[in-house]
């Protein structure tokens, strides 16, 4: 489908099909998120221009933008659009019981995510402002991609691909206790133990916090070769 050019209208048909399934988008949040909150005086004329130009390109592939006394909505099926089918594949992924198919289910619905979200029309603010919470699910389908795996006995695979992502995001314990179990699993303690290492000098220098209980307990029954499947399993007692 060709948009045109026109950044404002591509970004303005993008955050319409980000809320597809939440109803209308109201006319003040929309030139808020244009405009960074400091929309021109003619921005209701403008975002007018957008729509009609945008129904144009539409009309042909059965797509409409419904316009309300408050604001828009887009009329579209929400499985023709990637995030919606990724949140979506999510949800029925993490009802599987059985780990390889969950496994598989996850990294299907992960290969939806091809990029930053509306990547070549929106900046880094209006990114953290409409995607947020995407940005959480798809790291905790990462998580959860990554603990199938590991009770499929998948521990060197899980190893490859976390090493990077726990660098990448030295925030996540999670991903942290994931990689230690793949390593201990994996016949490699004194990786497991250098990630833990690694970790609790971020957290304390950078944040000035100690590691959570989890990522704690991973530690310590590592030192002590213990058990640590229910830790897998993701079944913890309370510390």
């Amino acid at each position: 489908m060709d948009l045109g050019p026109r950044r404002g209208e591509r970004c303005l048909l993008g955050l319409l099909l980000l809320e597809a399934t939440c109803g209308v988008l109201r006319m003040s949040r929309l030139q808020g998120l244009l405009w960074d909150d400091d929309p021109p005086e003619r921005a209701r004329r403008t975002v007018h221009t957008y729509v009609a130009r945008l129904r144009s390109r539409l009309r042909p592939h059965d797509v409409q933008i419904v316009t309300h006394s408050t604001g828009y909505r887009i009329d579209v099926d929400p499985q023709r659009v990637d995030v919606h089918r990724f949140v979506a594949e999510i949800d029925r992924a993490r009802a599987l019981p059985d780990p390889a198919h969950r496994a598989d289910a996850l990294a299907r619905a992960l290969t939806l995510w091809r990029g930053p979200l509306l990547a070549d029309v929106a900046g880094d603010d209006l990114r953290a402002r409409v995607g947020l919470a995407l940005e959480e699910r798809r790291a905790l389908a990462i998580e959860l991609r990554a603990q199938a795996d590991l009770q499929c006995g998948r521990n060197d695979q899980v190893a490859a691909e976390l090493t990077e992502l726990t660098a990448q995001q030295p925030t996540r314990e999670r991903l942290a206790e994931l990689l230690m179990l793949a390593y201990y699993r994996a016949g490699r303690q004194a990786d497991a133990l250098e990630v833990y290492r690694r970790s609790w000098r971020y957290l304390h220098t950078e944040l000035g916090v100690q590691p959570g209980w989890g990522l704690r307990e991973v530690h310590t029954r590592i030192l002590r070769s213990g058990p640590v499947q229910d830790l897998v399993d993701g079944r913890r007692a309370t510390p």
